[in-house]
């Protein structure tokens, strides 16, 4: 099942108008279920697993408390490379620094079902609280995207975040700074596991830090 067919049954259930429901998100071990289109089992809920139905508009939204799934960039097993292809679609076209990576759901867009890249920059970027519509979308359709995995290029680059563990709390992590050269750097999450972070950040600079 899907989240959401999940989501469909239970508004039948509740009988919500659908203006309200389309607010309300699902939520599982403080990780907020973001893709409709992904199934029970992708979130690792099984048979009477027990989820909350959450309202994540602006005025009550606090997504730094839930968390969200990404993949395990504290495991540098999956940290893979490639050169640059001249033909690649317009959805996976790269720019220098952090770039996020996710499925576009939009059935309409030409990248439907694709995996897109999503140029961030060089920057500091906090993906729990500042992955939204404004920042995480389709380069093509412009439809949010929910970002799974990230990539660099041409820059220097480290993490820091919390994960959540099952009965553990907040497990704190971060890296040194790493050198992605002229290559795309990116976690192959057919090797990586994803996880649930309840903070991210991502920073990317030009040049080389001082420390």
């Amino acid at each position: 099942m899907t989240i959401e067919e999940l989501k469909l049954c239970i508004r039948e259930k509740t009988d919500d108008d659908d203006d309200s429901f389309q607010k309300m998100s699902l939520c599982f071990n403080g990780c907020v279920l973001y893709d409709d289109k992904e199934t029970l089992l992708y979130y690792d809920v099984e048979e009477n697993s027990r989820l909350e139905l959450h309202d994540l508009t602006e005025k009550f939204r606090n997504i730094g408390n839930m968390g969200m799934k990404f993949v395990d960039v504290s495991d540098g097993s999956g940290l893979k490379q490639c050169g640059w292809c001249k033909q690649a679609p317009r959805w996976r076209i790269a720019a220098p620094g952090i770039c996020l990576e996710g499925i576009c759901n939009n059935f309409a867009c030409d990248a439907y079902k694709e995996q897109v890249v999503m140029p961030i920059g060089y920057k500091k970027f906090d993906l729990v609280n500042y992955a939204d519509e404004t920042t995480t979308f389709c380069p093509v359709c412009k439809q949010y995207v929910e970002p799974k995995i990230c990539g660099f290029n041409n820059c220097w680059w480290r993490f820091e975040g919390k994960k959540i563990e099952d009965g553990k709390p907040p497990k704190k992590c971060s890296s040194d700074w790493k050198h992605a050269d002229d290559k795309y750097y990116y976690f192959d999450d057919t090797k990586t596991p994803m996880v649930t972070w309840r903070q991210l950040i991502l920073e990317a600079v030009k040049q080389k830090p001082n420390s």
